[in-house]
């Protein structure tokens, strides 16, 4: 038999040849410390680590326990001891993300899959622009296949082709909305700089042909893609960063807005929109907080404004997509006393009762929900802001938004860091459901 003793103060547990505790004696203990059952653990544990996600039965969870049978896969072992909350000394790691593959992060976009797109038609390519606008995440990955064919095939028609300046500049405005939209799928899988480039080669074009309209919703998605970017870095709390990207993206609106007189409502309103939203990331103090609310409340004269018009950059602003601006900023401040969690919540309702008949766009309902977890953690409601989060989770993972996703975990972080989250199994769960959703490849 081998030696019984407390290890690291934990135990006391039976020691391997390795010196570590044995992993059934550890699972034994903290089944008991977490007051789990056999049974409720075998579903989860099988729910998140099987193929079939079938749960383990009752029978073969006590046998694991009775042996020392339990998965050597590490990933396994790693998704068992964020259920339990094991501490990563009693696996021999100094962290339990040692168990897992470093991941590989990029941010440049990947190289599309070859696809050869027809030769340019100006009609034909405003059809399949149109055809994505109205099917935006079902025709991302189609997109990312012929887009930069089709880019390369209208720059080629602008500086070679025979035709009059009207057309060219036709030409060039469906080609900054190619950009655009493509800009928006790399936003949303969070390549950030792959965004930023495609918004650059547009703006030489849009600057060149001076399309002042299309200079500015080219300025108004930099701009849009340099917040979201400063914002992801405020998630994780580093500050330098984050006050660096939101800055950049207030000056890209104040350039966007210098068009002021050249551009139509919803383009007007967003601009103006964002300007709030921007100082409401930076708010420290109430009455910061209320000087961002009344920039965003200067957009409102323009929701509504361009329903007859098509919305060719993407920048359409309703009344939903406003009271959406309005929640978040109610959640933004990076101080608690500057943020309002009830006027978060009474702006998403207005938001859910003003939306349009149609579908509501899959990565706003995630955005929504999000902003619905983070109101109850701002509130201390810990249990009901992880039952928001995992439903976030669902949505944005369904049409594979990173961006959304990372929402999420920035948000799980904080929760796990809570009493409520020390202790919490649902978080736990969610944690390792987030894992899942960010690097599918471990659990295949």
């Amino acid at each position: 038999m081998s030696e019984t003793k407390l290890f690291a103060g934990y135990g006391p547990y039976r020691i391997d040849e390795a010196g570590l505790p044995y992993f059934n004696d550890v699972v034994w203990d903290f089944l008991d410390q977490r007051t789990m059952s056999a049974e409720e653990f075998g579903k989860l544990f099988g729910r998140l680590t099987r193929k079939n996600k079938q749960p383990y039965t009752k029978s073969r969870i006590y046998q694991m326990l009775r042996d020392n049978s339990f998965p050597d896969e590490k990933t396994r072992r790693w998704v068992l001891a964020k259920l339990l909350q094991i501490p990563p000394v009693l696996l021999g790691v100094s962290s339990l993300a040692d168990l897992l593959p470093q991941a590989h992060h990029e941010q440049s976009l990947p190289i599309p899959t070859p696809s050869q797109a027809p030769p340019f038609e100006l009609k034909a390519y405003r059809q399949v622009l149109r055809r994505y606008m109205t099917n935006y995440t079902k025709t991302d990955r189609e997109a990312e296949g012929t887009i930069d064919q089709r880019v390369a095939n209208m720059e080629q028609e602008i500086l070679y082709g025979t035709w009059s300046h009207l057309q060219r500049l036709q030409i060039v405005q469906l080609l900054c909305q190619y950009h655009l939209m493509a800009a928006g799928i790399a936003w949303d899988q969070q390549w950030y700089d792959a965004a930023v480039l495609r918004l650059n080669r547009a703006y030489q074009f849009a600057q060149n042909y001076e399309l002042a309209d299309t200079q500015a919703a080219i300025l108004f998605k930099r701009g849009s893609v340099f917040e979201a970017w400063g914002a992801s870095y405020k998630d994780k709390l580093d500050f330098a960063p984050a006050q660096r990207y939101l800055a950049w993206a207030r000056n890209d609106f104040l350039a966007a807005q210098s068009l002021e007189k050249y551009l139509y409502p919803g383009l007007q309103g967003h601009i103006q929109l964002y300007l709030g939203v921007i100082s409401s990331h930076l708010a420290t103090h109430p009455s910061q907080l209320h000087q961002a609310i009344v920039e965003i409340g200067k957009a409102e004269r323009f929701v509504g404004k361009d329903t007859a018009r098509e919305d060719i950059y993407f920048v359409r602003l309703d009344e939903e997509r406003y009271q959406l601006s309005v929640a978040s900023a109610y959640t933004h401040a990076p101080t608690v006393i500057a943020c309002y969690p009830k006027d978060a919540r009474r702006a998403l309702r207005n938001a859910w009762a003003t939306r349009p008949t149609l579908t509501a766009q899959a990565n706003r309902e995630a955005f929504e929900t999000i902003l619905l977890a983070k109101s109850y953690f701002l509130e201390k409601e810990y249990e009901r802001a992880t039952e928001q989060a995992y439903e976030a989770l669902a949505q944005a993972a369904a049409v594979h938004s990173k961006e959304n996703v990372a929402r999420v975990a920035a948000l799980c972080d904080k929760l796990v860091l809570t009493d409520y989250g020390k202790k919490s199994v649902l978080v736990a769960e969610l944690d390792v459901a987030i894992t899942m959703a960010q690097r599918p490849e471990l659990f295949q």
